[in-house]
């Protein structure tokens, strides 16, 4: 089968979730035996996200408008992407390339999915430009879909209550790479970072709605930086790491904590494996990527009640906590208090149900064998 894959970037430092998803589940259709197509933008199209797309066939628009991923329309390249495809899986909601894609699928009889990954609802910035693309854009994407994928229980109760249909509704969690439950590679953590003291682990963008803010000073009111329990901070910036840093300079932590930006695939598999625990504090997020990461790795999480991944705590993989500075501090107290033992079982417990549950391979299954 012949499955094309839209998202409106392919760069892994900018793209976030979005591109993981996207890349992860490509990669995951290829060993199934099927051709998975890319179709995105130009938009920072790294010498990393070409090292990404290695080896699938890829269809780049060029970006007209970068601030809204407005790309350069183009017939020809549209029909050589689409023409013969199978299934068409779209990522994200607010998408001008999403759109030019339903509107030629429909054309060609092409059934296509969207998978909203939690944008749906008009949050974040540019809410007026939201409601006008949903009342004149969106609205007609998500008629025509075969399915609309939630990555959550949650998320599919968002659904309902924006108009969609229960029976169009189809759950298809995040995922986790088969490599991460491998061995780690035999190599030193980036110099940017720790390896040989305990640190808690924070890997995500730098902006707002991840809430780094939000662990940083939660740690700052605990006693982990007396007991000399350092905290690394790790993802590229989107606007909030000369806050960060002011805050870690206010307070006389420099020495504890650690900002050293983006971590490619090899560099966070060992920061993960050398970490106490991870600590996701987003104020917002349909089901963490990293997270799942982290339990293959087998260390246990501390998440907000908004990450999509509740099941940690109920299956004693980690710990939930409010979005609240109290409540985050809480956990992280909780958790540090633990010895190296309870905190591997933690994390073996947390590895053998993401295991079982969450590779892409059984995901990318799950897609083909109930959207067709």
């Amino acid at each position: 089968m012949k499955i094309v894959l839209v998202n409106t970037h392919l760069d892994p430092q900018s793209g976030g979730g979005y591109t993981h998803r996207t890349l992860e589940l490509a990669r995951a259709l290829s060993k199934l035996g099927h051709n998975a197509v890319l179709v995105s933008t130009d938009f920072r199209f790294s010498t990393e996200a070409r090292a990404e797309v290695a080896g699938f066939e890829t269809f780049l628009f060029e970006t007209r408008v970068a601030r809204f991923f407005i790309p350069r329309f183009d017939v020809n390249k549209l029909a050589s992407a689409i023409s013969g495809a199978n299934l068409i899986h779209m990522m994200g909601y607010w998408s001008v390339l999403n759109f030019w894609i339903a509107r030629y699928a429909r054309r060609l009889g092409v059934p296509y999915v969207i998978s909203p990954a939690g944008a749906l609802p008009p949050i974040g910035r540019s809410r007026v430009l939201k409601f006008v693309f949903h009342a004149l854009i969106g609205k007609e994407v998500l008629k025509h879909a075969a399915k609309i994928i939630a990555i959550t229980p949650r998320e599919a109760k968002q659904l309902e209550v924006f108009g969609i249909n229960k029976s169009r509704i189809q759950i298809v969690p995040n995922g986790v790479p088969e490599h991460f439950f491998l061995p780690v590679p035999s190599v030193e953590l980036l110099k940017r970072t720790i390896a040989d003291t305990p640190y808690v682990l924070f890997i995500g963008r730098l902006n707002p709605i991840k809430g780094p803010d939000l662990l940083l000073e939660a740690y700052r009111q605990t006693d982990l930086p007396a007991r000399g329990i350092h905290l690394v901070i790790a993802g590229p910036d989107e606007g909030m790491q000369a806050a960060l840093k002011a805050t870690v300079e206010k307070f006389d932590l420099s020495k504890l904590v650690h900002m050293p930006g983006y971590l490619d695939n090899t560099a966070k598999q060992v920061a993960y494996s050398n970490c106490l625990f991870l600590a996701i504090t987003s104020r917002s997020e349909a089901m963490s990527l990293v997270a799942l990461e982290a339990a293959a790795m087998g260390r246990p999480v501390l998440l907000t009640s908004c990450c999509g991944f509740d099941e940690v705590e109920q299956i004693g993989g980690g710990v939930i906590s409010p979005i609240t500075v109290p409540g985050i501090a809480n956990g992280l107290s909780k958790l540090a208090k633990l010895t190296k033992m309870e905190l591997d079982d933690m994390g073996a417990r947390l590895r053998s149900h993401v295991r079982a549950k969450y590779t892409w391979t059984t995901l990318a299954n799950s897609i083909l064998d109930r959207s067709n």
